[in-house]
């Protein structure tokens, strides 16, 4: 079903179209190259506002396609990275968010025998690996939404 009301920024405009005339955005069909807003500097994104990390690394190419992330924001903002979510998820680490998937790990393999593709918990953050592991990193969606 056609959305008019859905507004995209960063998007090619064929892109665009696709996600107006189809309704919504499928993450496991977004290329590189439906992107063209690039983010330089992961370090100053406000990860609180963030969607999803879209894992393009099978994508990968340092001469032809050097993007290994797509960033979906809160606010409808999409923008491309070189580094792969797991660095993302480095970074986040290292600014010193609060930081439970360790915890979530040490508590739920034992009791729930769960120990593969446990949610990245930091903070304001609940990522949820969605797909299956690409290039050694996984896509992730934020499912703690901003108020």
């Amino acid at each position: 079903m056609p959305n008019e009301h859905l507004l995209l920024s960063g998007v090619t405009d064929a892109y665009y179209r696709h996600v107006r005339d189809t309704g919504y955005l499928a993450i496991d069909g977004l290329q590189a190259s439906d992107v063209v807003a690039v983010e330089t500097n992961p370090t100053t994104v406000d990860w609180a506002g963030c969607f999803a990390l879209v894992n393009i690394s099978d994508q990968w190419d340092a001469a032809v396609q050097p993007y290994r992330t797509i960033v979906i924001m809160q606010d409808n903002r999409v923008f491309k990275l070189k580094n792969s979510p797991a660095s993302i998820l480095r970074i986040l680490h290292q600014q010193g968010r609060p930081h439970y998937d360790a915890m979530l790990r040490q508590v739920m393999e034992p009791v729930l025998g769960i120990h593969r593709n446990v949610a990245y918990v930091a903070s304001d953050l609940c990522l949820l690996p969605v797909d299956q592991e690409a290039a050694s990193n996984h896509s992730w969606v934020n499912c703690n939404r901003q108020r």
